[in-house]
């Protein structure tokens, strides 16, 4: 059997056709885009990576009552745990739910929901890896039991603002307390 010249001819242009079809599908970048993919997967871990170090990492501890007699006399110990500076710190407000109290001399004191606003509670700056106290006295005065206490229970819930690179954030941190058996009442973190 004689093969054709044409055939030939046909099946080399066919490959030739489809060859030159894969070449201009699968063109390679150019030098200019594989740099910028080189610099990118280079750059975003770099970046993903500082902005985790230096982020800000706020916290609101209470300290010990400065009276027994009054339960929110303890003050709020806010600290920057974080690798950068933050500013503007502010404790917005304060909301007190559930709040169940007997003394030795009044029987029992009962606040369902309160917020109480503090505008007034500021500090410009706080670096890296410390805290400050801060005294809010409208939790002072808001209440005073008298006599001994011998049954309590609140929840706070406390609003903190404050600025990281003139960014402005916002959280809130919760807490319950109970009357320890020394008889002091004890704050703790409630998620």
């Amino acid at each position: 059997m004689k093969k054709r010249k044409s055939d030939t001819k046909r099946r080399k242009s066919k490959w030739h056709k489809s060859k030159s079809l894969q070449t201009t599908q699968l063109k390679r970048p150019t030098s200019m885009k594989m740099l910028l993919i080189k610099f990118l997967t280079f750059l975003i871990p770099i970046l993903i990576g500082a902005y985790f170090y230096y982020a800000p990492k706020i916290s609101v501890d209470f300290g010990v009552p400065l009276e027994h007699s009054n339960v929110f006399s303890s003050p709020f110990i806010v600290g920057n745990n974080g690798n950068s500076p933050l500013t503007n710190i502010t404790i917005d407000s304060c909301l007190l739910t559930n709040v169940r109290a007997t003394s030795s001399t009044v029987k029992k004191i009962t606040i369902n929901n309160a917020t109480v606003s503090a505008d007034t509670i500021y500090s410009e700056y706080l670096s890296p890896n410390s805290t400050e106290t801060f005294f809010i006295d409208f939790l002072t005065s808001l209440a005073f039991f008298p006599g001994e206490i011998k049954t309590f229970q609140a929840n706070i819930k406390i609003y903190i603002s404050y600025k990281w690179f003139y960014i402005p954030y916002q959280d809130s941190f919760n807490f319950q307390s109970y009357l320890s058996n020394s008889g002091n009442i004890v704050w703790y973190h409630v998620e």
